[in-house]
């Protein structure tokens, strides 16, 4: 009977120290195992986490779209994509819709919400100064831009508008300098450039600007348009008062359909040589 007093005491001891085995087991394997384990995965977690901070920099755009900073260099992410922007130059003869074309891009832009800087050089004042104007009668105001305009500290100055995207007309009469700096502008900030002009003069030698965008920009396309022979216009043919095709005279002299036409190169070398 004494024993069978006992057993309860027994079994309890037996359970508390099983319990004390069991919390002891768990400690043990807790506090050498465990936590070893988590603090290694903390440690690389922070580790990856200082990388991309230090690669991506934290900040937000006034329109709300996710940014980064890689050294200094700004760049867009929309839906945790990376958008990389590019320097994209639309060149083609005269008459090949480059303004219009201009235009309605400016367009599509701020259809979805974005803000455009519009700007042109100051060389062309064919239909007023500070505006963009197409022969289909599209028309928008524009930033002039000056010889000597140092286009990258002037989107700088502006950063606080943030302009999603800059496009450029006329861009044959940029300067070397200025296509620099809009190379430079998409690269630090992120924002694409799109730049429209035409490609070579009446003499079919290139414009400086159009030479350094072909150097630089990322994406290049042709707008075409037609000859009257029915082939594809490569030529801006200078002409006099008399219509005869000029190849001799200044690089640069404004005009439109009175002074210019656009002609395949057989057709321009052809009446070039019959008319000298």
């Amino acid at each position: 009977q004494s024993i069978f007093r006992l057993l309860p005491r027994v079994k309890s001891v037996i359970n508390k120290v099983i319990s004390n085995l069991n919390f002891w087991w768990v400690s043990f394997c807790y506090i050498f195992v465990i936590l070893p384990s988590l603090d290694s995965i903390l440690l690389l977690m922070k580790k990856e986490s200082k990388k991309q901070k230090n690669f991506w920099g934290e900040c937000h755009s006034p329109r709300g779209l996710d940014c980064g900073i890689i050294t200094g260099k700004l760049r867009r992410r929309s839906k945790g994509v990376l958008c990389m922007a590019k320097l994209y130059f639309r060149y083609g003869v005269m008459g090949s819709s480059k303004s219009a074309q201009a235009l309605i891009t400016k367009f599509n832009y701020e259809e979805q919400g974005m803000r455009v800087w519009l700007i042109k050089p100051a060389a062309d004042t064919r239909y007023g100064a500070d505006k963009v104007y197409s022969r289909i009668g599209l028309e928008q105001p524009a930033d002039v831009i000056d010889d000597d305009m140092d286009l990258y500290e002037v989107f700088r100055d502006r950063e606080r508008e943030f302009y999603d995207v800059i496009i450029v007309d006329e861009a044959q009469f940029l300067q070397p300098a200025h296509v620099e700096q809009l190379r430079e502008i998409v690269d630090y900030y992120n924002v694409p450039v799109f730049c429209f002009g035409l490609r070579t003069d009446f003499r079919t030698r290139l414009f400086p600007g159009s030479a350094r965008l072909f150097e630089l920009a990322d994406s290049v396309t042709e707008l075409k348009t037609v000859c009257t022979c029915g082939g594809k216009a490569m030529v801006n043919a200078r002409i006099d008062a008399e219509g005869r095709v000029v190849t001799e005279g200044e690089q640069f002299l404004l005009g439109g359909n009175e002074s210019y036409r656009p002609m395949c190169y057989k057709c321009w070398k052809l009446k070039s040589k019959s008319e000298k």
